[in-house]
Parts: C-alpha cells; structure tokens; sequence
C-alpha cells in the first residue's frame, strides 16, 4: 500500500487512488492545502498496483522510440488568439488539429475558485483552457476518462505539467497512437487554498494571471470582482505572484521534480521564448512568442500540420533552454516557507505576504550593500597594488639604466 513518509514523493496525481482495485486509499488535504493520499491497512490487499503506477517511483525516460528533440521559436498568425494566450498561442494551435479531426482536448480552466481539469470538444470553448493558472490543477478522476476515450479511437490531447504527464502514461502503462501530450514548462504549482483565501481576502472571484496586453515581457495581472469589475496591476508588483515566484507555497515535490529535463515522455513541450530575442528576432514584438520544443515523431507529424497557422524559426535545442531554467531544474526551498505557512494559521494571507516581501526587500538591500562595500574594496585594494607595481618597476629601470 502507497505510504507518503516524505511529501517531496508525492504529485497528487491521484494515481494511486484510481487503481486501487478495494477502493482503500483516499485524498486528504494537509495543513498547506495540499492533498495526499492515505490508505487503509485493513482492506488492503497488497496487489502493490498503487505502487506501479506512481510517477515518482517509476524512474527513467517514457518516451516510447528514439527521436532527437528538436527546437523552435513560433507564434500563431492569428492575432486574437495570440493575445488570448500566454505565450505565442501554440497550444491553441495544436489543440484546433485535434478538435478538427473529431478529438477532445484536455487541460486546465478556471471554475470556482479553483483550477481543475476538463474536456473541451469545440472551438467556441477552447478559451477555457487558454493562459496559465498558477495554481495546482485537480486532475481527480481524469484519467479514467482519458482512458475510456482513447478506447473509442478517437484523437486525444491531454495538457499538462511534466509530472501530470509523466502520471498519466504510468497510469496507461502505454503509450496509445491516438494519445497527444503537450507539457508546459513549469516552475512549480502553487497551494489551491492560498490561492482561495487570496481571493477571498480581496473579495474576488478570480485571477487571469498573465495579461500581456501592455506587455508581453512585463505582464499584468487581472484581478476580477463579482460586479463584474477589474483591477491590473503589474505582476511584479502583484502579491500573490511575488509570492509564487519566491517559493513560499509551492507543493513540496516541486522542489524534487521527477519530471524534469524532459523526463515526463512528453510529445511535445510548450512554454515562453525568455532570452530568444537573437535567435529569432523576427517572431519578437512584445506580443508572445512560445517555445516549442518537439521529443517524438508524432509530436513532429503534429508539427508539420499546424505549420500554415503558425510563423516559426528553427533553433539550436540547447540555446532555446537557456531562457528557462526550470525546464532542467527544480525550484529551491526557502528557507523561511515552514514559518510562512505557521505565520499563515494566525493572520491574513495578505498581512503575511507584505510581511515576508518586506523582509526578503530588507535582506535583499542589506546584501547589496555588502556587496558594492566588498566591490569597492577590492577595486581600491587592487588598484593600490597596480600603483605599487608601477612604483616598483620604476625603481627597477633606474636602478638598470644607472648601474
């Protein structure tokens, strides 16, 4: 039976639960917000089924045949759907060829308050699944469905991040010819009742995370009230992003990703273009521009027939990850996330939040300081030994010349 000792060992898939053949594990949430599984000694049978299907204990590459990952930079030619996008609007892009030929797309929307995964069989609704939701999106019960699907032969995609996709073909035990799977970079996903109380305390209903209308290099952030009513601010200023990208409430295994480094047997992966501006200048107006990175030959059929939607630019797969560090590495642990989430049980996310950034702004300028102190030190220190130098080597040619 599944035991989680170490929180790091654990991507609430849920894998463990849909094959229990006696129904004896089940999700609790701890005090994070975070859910784990738990199992009932008594009824289990030790079938160890729980135990096949986990994504952090099945190790190594599923990617099913050999192919060299190929690399491009691109965006999607249709300007609305490009602006309705984080990046470049390829997602879009691959999930219209799968709605074409009849399929289903699968992917993370916004419902309630909270971020869960579902199914869209239609154009009109494929807004749903557009732009990114920092937060953990519900998968419970997914892929079952998925499974059933696949079984009609119809085209499926699935979106998700590296180790729901990783969980996924664990859970298959294959890798099915109508199954497509597109991975988002991911820097790790948030605790879903953080992002709850944020809204609450605010009296929101919901968050678009990355507005990119003023700038897709410096985005916004929506924050939308019952009354229909907005207000933006820049994500950098934002509280609950400020938050996310210091680490403070992200899921423990975010920090020991098993799917990392293209480890997931993604077919395709998606995420922004950072840094590619000299690569592909042509694709760069501050609007979006995603990188795509492909792992598998039906990834690369895929490719080719979204080619007349999309302007692209073909890069060196090692250049193109430069930009983004979390493709290849887990996020690191702050030091202070314990005593974030306990200062969290006695006071307002808020209050918390404006807490800790002003703390980590304080430590941050202390630093700073000790640095250019350091820095102009050693710039007198070694311009002093230069001068002395020069003094020395005078003395030395005189000392030549006269004798």
């Amino acid at each position: 039976m599944i035991h989680i000792e170490d929180k790091r060992n654990c991507v609430s898939c849920a894998n463990c639960i849909q094959v229990c053949p006696v129904g004896c594990i089940e999700f609790r949430c701890d005090s994070e917000g975070f859910r784990y599984p738990y199992g009932d000694a008594n009824k289990c049978i030790g079938c160890s089924k729980c135990h096949d299907v986990c994504p952090v204990e099945q190790h190594g590459y599923l990617g099913g045949n050999s192919f060299v990952t190929k690399a491009y930079g691109a965006i999607n030619k249709n300007a609305e759907i490009r602006r309705q996008s984080s990046s470049g609007g390829l997602f879009s892009a691959f999930a219209s060829e799968i709605i074409n030929r009849n399929g289903i797309v699968y992917g993370a929307s916004i419902i309630d308050k909270k971020v869960k995964h579902i199914s869209v069989s239609n154009q009109v609704d494929m807004y749903k699944l557009r732009r990114s939701k920092y937060v953990q999106s519900d998968i419970l019960g997914l892929f079952p469905n998925i499974k059933q699907t696949i079984s009609l032969d119809r085209p499926v995609l699935f979106s998700g991040t590296p180790c729901q996709i990783k969980a996924l073909y664990c859970y298959l035990g294959c890798r099915p010819h109508n199954l497509l799977t597109i991975e988002v970079v991911c820097h790790g996903v948030p605790s879903p009742t953080v992002y709850e109380r944020y809204l609450n305390e605010l009296g929101a209903d919901y968050m678009i995370f990355r507005n990119k209308d003023r700038s897709w290099s410096n985005y916004d952030v929506e924050i939308h009230y019952p009354d229909e009513s907005y207000k933006i601010e820049k994500a950098s200023e934002n509280l609950y992003m400020r938050g996310f990208l210091h680490n403070w409430f992200l899921r423990p295994s975010c920090s020991r990703c098993p799917a990392k480094s293209f480890l997931s047997g993604a077919d395709i992966t998606l995420g922004d273009f950072w840094g590619g501006q000299k690569l592909a200048p042509q694709l760069f107006d501050d609007k979006g521009t995603s990188v795509v990175f492909l792992h598998s030959s039906k990834g690369e059929v895929y490719w080719k027939r979204i080619i007349n939607q999309i302007e692209y630019q073909d890069v060196p797969v090692d250049d193109a990850k430069k930009g983004n560090s979390c493709i290849s590495y887990s996020v690191v642990v702050p030091s202070n996330r314990d005593l974030f989430f306990k200062d969290l049980y006695h006071s307002n996310l808020l209050d918390v939040l404006r807490y800790y950034l002003n703390r980590e702004q304080f430590r941050q300028s202390r630093i700073n300081t000790f640095c250019t102190i350091i820095r102009r030190l050693y710039l007198r220190v070694i311009n002093l030994f230069r001068q002395d130098l020069i003094s020395i080597f005078i003395v030395y040619l005189l000392l030549f010349v006269l004798f």
